[in-house]
């Protein structure tokens, strides 16, 4: 009977697949949110300046409380030549004052360059009389305008401006930072593939655990007798003692550890039909 030698087992790792390590998920979600933060302080700042939502006083008439010293007045209808504004001081019921604004508390502006105080859809017509005394005004005018407090509104731009910079800033270093992690720091997952090779004669078994535990991983290899195939081929069918190749190679596998079945599982694998 043809002898058929063992196969040696040889592991090898194949890279399995490579995702983004998930510190650089985490910087990049982090950055994506400062972000945002950012793009919300935009937005703030554009409100800060916008007439129609920042404003002390919107309308054709009412009250307006005058507590600072530069308001500007804007409006979306008519023109600035012919809008009229009056505002009136409720305690004293003057619309002017002698030294202070002679020519009413509302001041137009309608000379060169007064359109580059236009803010989007709204035009700048005037202005508060600075110096006017502080307290109530009742507003009457033409159309329908919007007083805005110049201090507020830049304090406002500004703030928004500044963190919208510094939260892109942060936000952008986060995600680049992240990115860089991630392309560069990977989880690597392994597959293991188990490939097969001529080569000498011997084996490598699931290693006996101690105490009768069930093999489990690489065991030491048994390696057979030296005998040559053609000394083996006419006792392949002896059974016991007077095969002592298969004998030695069958007694060598229980010295080590592994059971009467197991043993003689394996050593049938090279002598077909041997029994001990």
């Amino acid at each position: 009977m043809r002898y058929k030698r063992e196969r040696e087992k040889h592991q090898i790792e194949r890279g399995g697949g490579r995702a983004m390590h998930k510190s650089g998920k985490v910087l990049m979600i982090i950055g994506g949110v400062i972000c945002l933060g950012g793009i919300v302080g935009f937005a703030g700042a554009g409100a800060a300046v916008d007439p129609g939502t920042s404003n002390k006083f919107s309308g054709t008439s009412g009250t307006f409380y005058n507590e600072d010293l530069f308001y500007s007045v804007y409006t979306m209808g008519g023109t600035c030549e012919d809008i009229t504004v009056t505002l009136t001081n409720v305690e004293t019921g003057a619309t002017s004052e002698e030294f202070v604004a002679p020519e009413g508390y509302f001041r137009k502006d309608c000379g060169a360059g007064a359109s580059d105080s236009d803010i989007g859809d709204y035009k700048y017509v005037g202005y508060v009389e600075p110096l006017s005394e502080i307290g109530n005004y009742t507003v009457d005018a033409s159309t329908t305008i919007y007083i805005t407090d110049d201090a507020e509104a830049v304090g406002g731009a500004l703030a928004g401006l500044g963190i919208g910079m510094i939260a892109f800033c942060c936000g952008g270093g986060f995600l680049l930072l992240g990115l860089i992690l991630g392309l560069t720091i990977k989880d690597n997952k392994h597959t293991a593939v188990i490939m097969q090779q001529p080569g000498m004669v011997g084996m490598q078994q699931p290693m006996m655990a101690q105490q009768g535990v069930a093999p489990m991983m690489a065991q030491p290899q048994v390696t057979l007798p030296t005998t040559s195939i053609g000394q083996l081929a006419p006792q392949a069918a002896a059974t016991g003692a007077a095969n002592p190749a298969a004998m030695n190679y069958y007694q060598g596998l229980i010295q080590q550890g592994y059971d009467a079945q197991t043993a003689l599982m394996h050593t049938a694998q090279h002598f077909p039909g041997w029994q001990p």
